[in-house]
């Protein structure tokens, strides 16, 4: 990854007498190593809890091997010491405990650190042994960043390794059925980056009968549509246009919209976005999210109250399970809407005459 400077450096040439003396001055604090070792994979919340499973995979993307030696880690405690190297094309993995990584994995890790990957995400980063910055990643548990990485299985893989792994397009939640793909090729590798979808809008809070826009800009894609549900019906589909009449604005701006039908009062309205291209697809909210939907509520012109207002959905077959073991610590999907905000797949229980 090329890393831009934190200042303007300033390049003056001074002539003398047959020699060009060059100044570089204000150089940024880091800056590229040159090497092609790059960071591909983090357990970062192995779903264990334990710090033992956890584990920082390296890849050396180039044509030679590459020595190690005192090339450290920030976030983490590890230098390489000498004779540490990494093949071309091989890849090293990293533990922060030997014994408990090979117990879990199999196989033990090439080198261990101490301290240990924050479960809410912070900078990793690899610098050689001048001090010059060869690879990083600021991961987070939020989106856009994968959710699902933070205990709940899988480890967080790059999808290219060629490419900028500051941006959450790059990084998706590991597919390999173990959950994890240590010193192998991520199971999310590809080349080439998939469509991206954000800053995804749409009406809140709408009153019956009002159509609900919904509108996001979208990267890279060809085919874009919108899966919407009405309370717990079916989905149905209507496709995103970026033609400038779908209450998109301007057509070509890359932003996409589409119109869902206007519904009574009460109602919950759900939707997701899937874009494809031709280097893959991407779905809002992410398949590597612990949510399917966003939406919003029909609003009632009934209801007026001066405490907050929470609605609770659930559909009837669930709740009908939730009473049939109420005694019983089984969970149950519902959706929650407050205040413009709503949580879908949330889980809950009933306890006799109380819900916890």
């Amino acid at each position: 990854m090329i890393v831009g400077g934190l200042g303007e450096p300033e390049v003056r040439c001074f002539p003398s007498p047959g020699i060009a003396l060059l100044l570089v001055g204000l150089l940024a604090p880091w800056s590229t190593g040159g090497a092609d070792v790059v960071i591909t994979e983090l357990m970062y919340h192995p779903p264990s809890d334990l710090d033992g499973d956890e584990f920082i995979e390296l890849l050396n993307t180039g044509g030679s091997d590459i020595d190690l030696q005192d090339w450290c880690f920030d976030g983490v405690v590890l230098c390489f010491p000498p004779g540490a190297t990494i093949p071309a094309g091989g890849r090293l993995v990293l533990a922060q405990d030997a014994t408990r990584f090979e117990t879990t994995y199999g196989f033990p890790p090439d080198h261990v650190y101490t301290a240990r990957l924050d479960n809410a995400g912070e900078r990793i980063a690899l610098m050689d042994g001048t001090s010059l910055l060869v690879d990083e990643v600021n991961y987070l548990d939020l989106p856009p960043w994968p959710v699902t990485p933070d205990g709940l299985g899988p480890s967080l893989e790059r999808v290219d390794p060629t490419l900028d792994n500051a941006t959450p397009r790059n990084w998706r939640a590991s597919i390999d059925p173990g959950g994890h793909t240590a010193g192998t090729t991520n199971s999310v590798d590809a080349a080439g980056l998939p469509p991206w979808i954000e800053e995804t809008s749409h009406t809140t809070d709408p009153s019956p009968a009002t159509p609900i826009v919904v509108t996001a800009r979208i990267h890279d894609a060809t085919t874009v549509e919108l899966y919407y549900r009405i309370d717990f019906e079916a989905e149905e589909m209507l496709a995103m246009l970026d033609d400038g009449t779908s209450q998109d604005g301007p057509a070509g701006d890359g932003i996409y919209g589409v119109s869902i039908p206007g519904q009574v009062a009460g109602t919950l309205v759900r939707y997701r976005i899937a874009a494809s291209g031709a280097t893959g697809s991407m779905t809002f909210p992410r398949d590597d999210d612990t949510v399917t939907y966003d939406g919003t509520l029909v609003q009632d012109p009934a209801l007026s109250s001066n405490l907050p207002v929470f609605w609770w959905f659930m559909d009837p077959v669930d709740y009908q399970a939730s009473i049939d073991h109420r005694y019983t610590d089984l969970l149950e999907p519902a959706v929650l809407y407050h205040d413009g905000t709503l949580i879908d797949a949330i889980q809950v229980r009933v306890r006799g005459q109380s819900a916890r």
